[in-house]
C-alpha cells in the first residue's frame, strides 16, 4: 500500500471535521465545502487555498499543521482498529 499524499491526508482530516468533497470545475484542485464556510481548494501536492473560486482564492498552505493532521489520522486509525477488534470479540 502506498503512502497517502499530503492532499489525501488533508482531505481525510477535513472530511472528519464535516467538510465534503464536491465536483470541482478545476482539473488542478479538488474542492471541499462545508455549510456557512468559504470553499477550500486542495492541489495534488497538498497546496491549500481558500476562496469562492480558485482564481479568487488565497494560499493557506503555510498555516496547515501537517503534524497535527498526521496525529489526527493516526488516532482515527487506532479507533478503527479497536472497533474492529471489539467486533471480532463480540461476533466471533
Amino acid at each position: 500500500m502506498s503512502k497517502p499524499t499530503k492532499a489525501e491526508k488533508f482531505i481525510a482530516a477535513m472530511q472528519a471535521n464535516g467538510w465534503r468533497e464536491v465536483a470541482s470545475p478545476s482539473r488542478k484542485y479538488r474542492k471541499l465545502e462545508k455549510r456557512s464556510h468559504t470553499p477550500c481548494w486542495v492541489g495534488r501536492a497538498g497546496a491549500v487555498r481558500v476562496g469562492d473560486t480558485v482564481s479568487d482564492s488565497h494560499s493557506m498552505t503555510h498555516l496547515v499543521d501537517w503534524a497535527a493532521i498526521d496525529d489526527k489520522l493516526d488516532d482515527q486509525a487506532a479507533i478503527r482498529r479497536a472497533e474492529a477488534a471489539t467486533e471480532e470479540l463480540l461476533c466471533g
